[in-house]
């Protein structure tokens, strides 16, 4: 199907700079939100772009993604009201491990509060948030993920292997109508997928936004968690995680 002008403008800005946010989007073409996010849908319909953490890429632009500090921003009272949630979990002594997720990282400031706690993430600025908040950590070693400061790949799955931890803490993409947990990054799944199994307890923390959302890999079932915590707690409770 042929693009309007409008759109074909929307495919050369994302060639140029690869991501956008909508509001920047709509202040560079000058065109309102509204009709650049039904612009959006057109092109995401049509196989076009992948929007995803607010904002757009080309789809198959991989090399790409919305800065750390942008997603690490977004729906920041959400993240920390998840952290806060996470931290009954905790108890001093534990090895918890963290995903390469920046909701994830708001645990840390939580983690602090705790004694002799041990940390283990494939994140590198979780690690160093970690060293600036006097918490012991692992950094996982192994090769860049998309050009973020997140590690994955043979040499990272071979390091977590041989690691266990009391607890981990996960988040992803989203969650689908069907308790199927997902994620765009299939090198973040595959560690996801290790440290649930090198852990004795996994929990997966997804804030609202986060709810009815879908994407190219599939991590695991919800159920396939020990616990389930969001924003609302009735939400976890429709999608009823297995009981211990």
């Amino acid at each position: 199907m042929k693009l309007t002008k409008r759109q074909e403008e929307i495919v050369r800005i994302l060639k140029k700079q690869s991501y956008s946010k909508v509001d920047a989007l709509a202040k560079t073409t000058y065109i309102s939100a509204s009709s650049i996010r039904r612009d959006l849908q057109r092109l995401e319909n049509l196989g076009i772009v992948e929007r995803d953490y607010g904002g757009v890429r080309l789809k198959g632009n991989e090399k790409k993604n919305p800065p750390l500090q942008v997603r690490k921003n977004k729906d920041r009272p959400f993240k920390r009201e998840l952290a806060q949630k996470a931290s009954r979990l905790i108890r001093d002594g534990y090895t918890v491990m963290l995903d390469s997720s920046t909701t994830v990282s708001y645990l840390v400031d939580v983690l602090a509060k705790f004694k002799r706690i041990t940390v283990i993430t494939n994140n590198l600025e979780t690690a160093l948030t970690c060293i600036e908040r006097g918490i012991s950590v692992y950094s996982i070693g192994g090769k860049s993920v998309r050009g973020m400061p997140v590690m994955g790949g043979s040499y990272a799955e071979s390091m977590l292997s041989h690691i266990s931890a009391d607890i981990v803490f996960l988040s992803s993409f989203g969650i689908d109508e069907n308790g199927t947990v997902s994620d765009p990054s299939e090198e973040e799944n595959n560690m996801r997928r290790l440290m649930m199994r090198q852990s004795k307890h996994s929990v997966l923390l997804l804030d609202q936004t986060k709810i009815g959302r879908a994407s190219t890999h599939i991590l695991c079932s919800v159920r396939d968690f020990d616990d389930f915590i969001t924003n609302d707690d009735s939400v976890s409770e429709r999608y009823l995680p297995r009981q211990n």
